[in-house]
């Protein structure tokens, strides 16, 4: 039992030395979509989710998504809708491990 106690303990620090992305902070996208606009809208992005009430956001309130890419750098969607109708959209690329923040402004979408 000791022996293979200390073998995965050897695998997951060789996982981790070798650069496993699954073992890596760095390997996601930490995307910040803020409403900076009068109304409450939903922000998502692509891919990971859609317009749904989960993703509604308050004005002045943000919530926060986390992407795992499957290329590096990516290139991630993040669309704005209320009542079931997508309003905007913008696209950007980011590298693993970038922190982006997307504001809707109640008539467009801008990443920074």
């Amino acid at each position: 039992m000791k022996t293979l106690i200390k073998s995965l303990a050897m695998l997951v620090i060789l996982l981790g030395i070798s650069g496993c992305e699954g073992l890596r902070d760095d390997a996601y996208i930490e995307i910040k979509l803020m409403n900076n606009s009068m109304d409450p809208v939903h922000l998502w992005v692509d891919n990971t989710e859609s317009i749904d009430p989960s993703n509604r956001v308050n004005p002045g309130l943000n919530r926060t998504v986390t992407v795992k890419p499957v290329e590096n750098p990516a290139t991630i969607n993040v669309f704005a809708g209320r009542n079931g109708e997508t309003l905007t959209s913008t696209s950007f690329e980011a590298n693993m491990g970038a922190k982006v923040k997307v504001i809707f402004d109640g008539y467009s979408l801008s990443a920074f």
